[in-house]
């Protein structure tokens, strides 16, 4: 497959942009200050250092891979994104669903957000990215 920009739908770009910030911001705010992202978990966030570090590392790891993405605008990373994104957005969904992390929220709500925000225009990337090879 062609790789230029042309090639890749502009709705993906500005998708992969909005990954871009959601990673490394994700990654920023879990790691210097985890309190304001899970603000409904009480717990001394200092004892799970490492458990939230590596929730960092990991959003931080898509936010390169989705910035390459961008910049090179090659469907190749693009797949790659879009394929650890969605196993991304499947674990956070098990782990909100099953910890109370956001308390209020009824799981269909949170499934729906989660379907319509993340899940389904990754599904879609995914769709169009295997079909243009």
């Amino acid at each position: 497959m062609n790789s230029n920009r042309k090639n890749i739908p502009f709705w993906i770009t500005a998708y992969t942009a909005f990954l871009v910030i959601l990673g490394f911001g994700a990654a920023v705010t879990i790691y210097f200050a985890p309190e304001l992202m899970y603000r409904a978990i009480s717990i001394d966030f200092k004892s799970i250092a490492t458990i939230t570090g590596m929730l960092a590392a990991r959003n931080a790891a898509m936010g390169v891979i989705a910035l390459v993405a961008l910049f090179r605008s090659n469907s190749s990373f693009s797949l790659a994104l879009f394929i650890g994104r969605l196993v991304t957005e499947l674990q956070d969904v098990i782990i909100l669903a099953t910890t109370n992390a956001a308390p209020g929220l009824p799981i269909s709500v949170l499934a729906l957000v989660w379907l319509v925000v993340f899940i389904v225009p990754e599904l879609l990337a995914i769709k169009f990215l295997l079909a243009d090879k």
